[in-house]
């Protein structure tokens, strides 16, 4: 369903707040949406939009307050085209990539916020649904840092055995999502930052291939980590995810798996926490990408 446009709140304070958002199977009025994010006192003030120097700062701060009062599965469908409707107010709008990166930002924030405290409380285990609910439970359209490929906020694997190229993907990957071009001029791709993690080449090697990989795209928000021990471990993935908050990071490449885990490959307990220790990047909102060596196999094996 289409959201109602949005009239200047100083015009018809009344009418503002009939207007409604009806996504996802929530349905709200642009009057309770602004009670949840701003202040009384202030809420008209901030709804009719704000200045240059102050706009991504009153975006991370409405998104931040509506994150916290409604249901995530509202998110996508209410929170964010309140925030466009809002930032046509602003002048000038933010850019909607602009946008987009720091509702992302605040999103991953609020999901580790909301996993932090679940951890804290006692586990309570909620009722199964049923077949039907299942069946009829409406998501929203999928979004993809890589089209077809790599789904935002998911474990992506590139398998291949050694010296086939798995490097020179992920880095050409990592400069097409960072410059927002598509990848191999086919798969689209959504803007973001990227991390890469490589605990195999040098710092010289990586030089040499992102200078032959880069085309006229200036400078780009990727960031390295290049031979610096890194494990798959609490400690470690906790200083990730928090440098990927302060950065805007969306995903994190993993230059190879094998080289950030100590775990026994053949051990399915041991790899599962390897596997965990993924999913809380993704919990907190970033995709994951990661090279795996394919075994040698001889013949007739």
């Amino acid at each position: 369903m289409q959201t109602s446009q949005l009239l200047h709140p100083l015009g018809d304070a009344e009418l503002v707040h009939r207007l409604i958002f009806v996504r996802g199977g929530g349905c709200y009025t642009f009057g309770e949406l602004v009670n949840k994010a701003f202040d009384e006192q202030k809420w008209l003030k901030g709804a009719s939009g704000v200045g240059e120097g102050s706009r991504n700062d009153t975006a991370a701060s409405l998104a931040g307050k509506l994150m916290r009062e409604l249901p995530e599965k509202d998110w996508d469908h209410v929170c964010f085209p309140f925030l466009e409707q809002w930032n046509a107010l602003n002048t000038p709008p933010l850019p909607e990539t602009e946008l987009r990166r720091t509702f992302e930002s605040i999103r991953a924030l609020e999901i580790a916020r909301r996993a932090q405290d679940a951890s804290k409380e006692d586990v309570q285990l909620s009722g199964a649904i049923t077949l039907t609910e299942l069946l009829t439970t409406d998501f929203p359209e999928a979004r993809f840092a890589v089209e077809q490929l790599f789904e935002v906020g998911t474990i992506n694997m590139l398998s291949a055995p050694p010296n086939k190229w798995k490097s020179w993907v992920v880095i050409l990957c990592a400069i097409c999502v960072a410059s927002g071009r598509n990848l191999f001029g086919k798969f689209k791709t959504e803007q973001q930052p990227v991390l890469i993690v490589n605990e195999e080449d040098t710092v010289r090697t990586l030089q040499e291939r992102c200078n032959m990989l880069l085309e006229d795209d200036g400078p780009l928000p990727i960031h390295f980590h290049i031979g610096k021990q890194i494990r798959l471990n609490e400690k470690f993935v906790q200083q990730l995810i928090n440098e990927a908050r302060s950065k805007g990071i969306r995903m994190i490449v993993f230059d190879s798996l094998r080289s950030v885990h100590d775990a026994d490959e053949n051990s399915s307990q041991e790899m599962q926490k390897v596997m965990n220790e993924l999913k809380r990047i993704t919990a907190a909102g970033i995709t994951v990408l990661f090279t795996h060596h394919n075994r040698k196999t001889g013949i007739g094996t």
